[in-house]
């Protein structure tokens, strides 16, 4: 052979490792490195395979077309030689025919080592090399080959890669009722999530239709499959499941109804075998589910004989209650006081304002209601909106009547004790009908002494991206001239509802705003997109799961043999369920209640900056020091610890009332009537608190004095309760003596919520 042929055979042969490689180690690169864009259009599952599979038929024709040619210069039989045109087409066939495994793979591997002896010498590893390569392309062909018709019959019979699919029992699964935008959203967030690719989740779109009038179909059911999803015509109660593994169901269709009746079919007997140890996420904004979730337990129970342990998990979600409570973490309500110099009484007034009162406004009054709790903190809700102030507050008693009369002075339900002492109340409601679209509005802003221009934090929500872009704007404007005009620096918040993902993102791109001596003193927020109120973080609340464990687990005490049994029956019971993620999620301002909490978020663009979450995460480490009394140095230092650890109990108990009460509990004192005894005074059946009829006792005063027993230094309550101190009860102690006495309950007498540093 020439040195032109030698390096023409050995061109074939590099260019065959590279084109094989190249795309590989550029996937591999693309997946560990770089971060994914959301922006990025991906190719779906059947396009990547084909994208590999031209690569590796090239590959696979460099390979054949290398042996071939030099074949073709060194043949055996001299009268059977190929032209190099002929040799092309016939490596081509060759190369096609490895994908079918009719290809004589053996020849082309002897043909190979010796070419390879002829051209680098008897006594080289090439040989070896090559036979190597050479086979692992002859196993990988027909591989993809097979993977190409598996995602063609995959694409046309989805069911068979649903079949396949549950082989696999370590892939979760996770069922959606309906494909629509907000399950796409959902299943699109999980899939970017979860890194690992063997963990990768299996995603079930039922009714997956295609309607031939309506383009947007289409669009959803082609970026389905991007993500790898099975879709199918049928009901999700008519799909089959999986047995084993983790399986996630997910009611979410846009009608309510058609939500409680699928969780009704779901109980039925071609799928109860399913739903052993499941999860059932439930899309509902009313609390009509509870009923039919009751007789659905009953039925797997009664009817079925399932175990409390096999029960599924039912877990109701507000998509735009979960937004609120992540918009008051992230953005907290104090925010606009920090650093601002207090009151002549050392308090400061916090001062709301919420523009509509739609589901999103209804549910920012009553997340505001209980996340302003806060020590030495006036909380001041104004309400605007264009229905009557009785309508308002006929939206609100639904929910629960006591709710505004903790906010009017000197209601009876304020009393704290026997002797008529009144707690001051939660908030201060100012509601005002108005058109906020209108001049009536604009009067409003301009006018000083109705207080809105003191507002430190605004939501706007009037049901439309435009009035509400408009509507801020005109806010922040008003704002702007207001912190100009008083020429002192105040901060204000104003956050808003955009539901168009893209127009979001573009709005939040400046967030900061600079009206007063270029430091930054309004700070504007787009909330409530689709793929932020669909996405894993807002359905799962996944930044407060994992809190909220860990308080739990420290609050009962829990050994770590009981944690996943705790954790469990926690995500079985809405009430503890939520109960916990409200502690974890009042964990900033309680740091703001102790003065510990001194970073704004107002100097920086977002919650995820790396410096402010350092700078949190300093504050977090104090404000846990400080519970824990490592500051106290002597005698008096501790006095006013343990102090300070009973208004902090004092606030708990009050964040917990005002908490209990937004999710419709309501007080009663005939807790005798749910609790039944045997002869020898055991408790046989019953509590002193009723949650199937949401009736709690502990819903009662307290005051700052905090508990009447002895504290340790961390806030754990030391021995048990004195009776000397029966006479300076307030109405909560009293209710927990009274408890402790007819033992009713597990502790000595009612422990308030002490904030603990162990989580």
């Amino acid at each position: 052979m020439t040195n032109g042929q030698i390096a023409f055979i050995v061109t074939l042969l590099c260019a065959s490792v590279i084109i094989l490689l190249v795309p590989c180690v550029f996937m591999i690169a693309r997946r560990l490195i770089v971060r994914p864009s959301k922006t990025v259009v991906q190719k779906s599952g059947i396009g990547r395979v084909l994208a590999f599979s031209a690569c590796l038929i090239t590959s696979v024709w460099c390979l054949r077309y290398a042996v071939g040619y030099f074949m073709a210069i060194n043949p055996e039989d001299p009268t059977q030689v190929l032209t190099w045109g002929e040799e092309i087409f016939n490596s081509i066939v060759h190369a096609l025919q490895s994908f079918s495994m009719d290809e004589d793979y053996t020849q082309y591997i002897i043909s190979g080592k010796l070419m390879m002896r002829e051209i680098f010498g008897p006594d080289t590893i090439l040989q070896n090399v090559y036979g190597i390569y050479a086979s692992v392309l002859n196993f990988v062909a027909p591989v993809v080959g097979g993977a190409i018709i598996f995602e063609i019959l995959a694409s046309v019979f989805p069911r068979i890669k649903l079949h396949i699919c549950h082989l696999i029992v370590w892939r979760e699964k996770y069922y959606f009722s309906k494909l629509n935008e907000g399950s796409l959203v959902l299943a699109k967030s999980i899939w970017s999530e979860t890194k690992s690719l063997l963990k990768k989740p299996v995603i079930i779109f039922c009714d997956a239709y295609i309607d031939s009038d309506d383009e947007k179909s289409t669009e959803m059911l082609q970026e389905a499959r991007i993500i790898g999803a099975i879709c199918v015509n049928d009901d999700i109660a008519h799909v089959r499941k999986n047995k084993l593994g983790v399986r996630k169901f997910f009611i979410i269709d846009e009608n309510e109804s058609t939500n409680l009746q699928t969780l009704t079919s779901l109980s039925g007997t071609f799928n109860y075998r399913y739903l052993k140890d499941a999860e059932i996420f439930l899309f509902t904004t009313d609390d009509a589910y509870i009923q039919v979730e009751k007789s659905v337990r009953d039925k797997l129970e009664n009817d079925y004989g399932f175990t409390n342990d096999e029960l599924p998990a039912f877990i109701p979600v507000d998509s735009y209650r979960n937004l609120v409570s992540n918009l008051l973490v992230d953005v907290p309500l104090f925010e606009p006081l920090i650093g601002r110099e207090k009151n002549k009484d050392g308090t400061q007034d916090l001062n709301v304002t919420i523009l509509g009162t739609g589901h999103i406004g209804t549910e920012m009054f009553l997340s505001t209601y209980w996340f302003g709790q806060i020590l030495n903190c006036n909380l001041i809700i104004n309400v605007l909106s264009q229905e009557t102030e009785e309508e308002f507050w006929s939206k609100i008693d639904y929910v629960n009547p006591e709710i505004k009369h903790t906010t009017i002075k000197d209601d009876p339900i304020l009393r704290i004790n026997k002797k008529g002492d009144m707690s001051p109340v939660y908030c201060t409601v100012n509601y005002r009908q108005c058109d906020v679209k209108s001049s009536k509005f604009i009067e409003l802003m301009t006018d000083e002494k109705n207080g809105i221009l003191n507002t430190d934090y605004f939501l706007v929500s009037l049901g439309s991206d435009e009035d509400n872009i408009s509507v801020a704007n005109t806010v922040r404007e008003y704002i702007g001239q207001y912190h100009l005009s008083e020429d002192t620096l105040d901060r204000t918040v104003v956050a808003y509802v955009v539901y168009n993902s893209e127009l979001q993102d573009a709005l939040n791109r400046k967030k900061r705003h600079c009206f007063f001596n270029d430091q930054t003193d309004v700070y504007t927020c787009a909330i409530g997109s689709y793929r932020e109120v669909y996405s894993m973080r807002n359905v799962f609340m996944t930044d407060h799961d994992l809190t909220a464990q860990l308080m739990q687990e420290y609050y009962f005490n829990m050994q770590d043999s009981e944690r996943k049994e705790k954790h469990k029956k926690r995500m079985k019971d809405d009430y503890k369920h939520w109960a916990s993620l409200a502690r974890a999620m009042h964990v900033k301002y309680k740091m703001f209640s102790l003065g510990v909490m001194d970073v704004s978020l107002l100097d920086y663009d977002n919650p995820a900056d790396p410096e402010y979450v350092s700078h949190v995460k300093e504050c977090l480490d104090t404000y846990k020091k400080t519970v824990a009394g490592e500051f106290c140095t002597d005698e008096a230092s501790e006095t006013e610890h343990i102090n300070l650890l009973h208004r902090m109990a004092w606030l708990e108990h009050r964040r917990w009332n005002s908490f209990t009460r937004v999710k419709g509990f309501r007080y009663t004192g005939n807790y005798d009537a749910y609790v039944k005894f045997d002869e020898n005074g055991k408790c046989i059946s019953g509590s002193y608190k009723q949650m199937d009829i949401k009736l709690h006792p502990c819903l009662v005063e307290c005051d700052a004095k905090g508990v009447r027993g002895v504290l340790t230094k961390d806030g754990k309550i030391s021995g048990t309760f004195d009776p000397k101190y029966e006479e300076d009860l307030d109405l909560l102690d009293e209710l927990s003596y009274d408890l402790y006495k007819k033992k009713y309950n597990d502790y000595d007498f009612k422990i308030y919520d002490y904030p603990n540093s162990d989580f």
